[in-house]
């Protein structure tokens, strides 16, 4: 898991020192005394460095604005962008989770192709659809049509 990532790297770190700090929201991830502090001026929560937790008691313990201002941000800003691992990682979390889709769907919806087209948005005519960059750039992507 990528809190195991963050336990390592806080030992590179001073007490109290911040180890990541998204600024647009303040929320920041610091090193305590044997602690990882996540939060921001109106909450913190903490684990311990020698916490061995899974997934579902670490997200329960952040919360949901905590995971998606400090945790999220830091896995993207320290992992996506340097880790081979991680990305390894990623996307064969991405293909099983498409092989557990398609199961589900085939064992489960009784959905016929066009059913599944549209479920999945793939349509005869090719579509635009906007993102915001983190450097608020705006980037428009074009889905191309279906080619039955």
């Amino acid at each position: 898991m990528s809190f195991d990532r963050i336990q390592e790297k806080s030992k590179n770190y001073e007490i109290n020192q911040i180890i990541f700090s998204y600024q647009k929201k303040n929320f920041y991830i610091k090193k305590g005394v044997e602690e990882l502090i996540f939060g921001s001026e109106n909450f913190e929560r903490s684990l311990k460095l020698t916490d061995d937790i899974d997934e579902i008691t670490f997200n329960s313990i952040l919360g949901g604005d905590i995971l998606e201002h400090t945790f999220s941000k830091w896995i993207k800003d320290s992992l996506e962008r340097n880790d081979e691992k991680y990305k390894t990682l990623k996307k064969d979390c991405s293909i099983k989770a498409g092989e557990n889709l398609k199961e589900f769907i085939l064992n489960n919806l009784n959905l016929n192709s066009e059913k599944i087209l549209e479920l999945l948005q793939i349509y005869d005519q090719p579509y635009y659809y906007g993102k915001v960059s983190a450097q608020c750039t705006y980037i428009k992507y074009k889905v191309t049509m279906n080619a039955k």
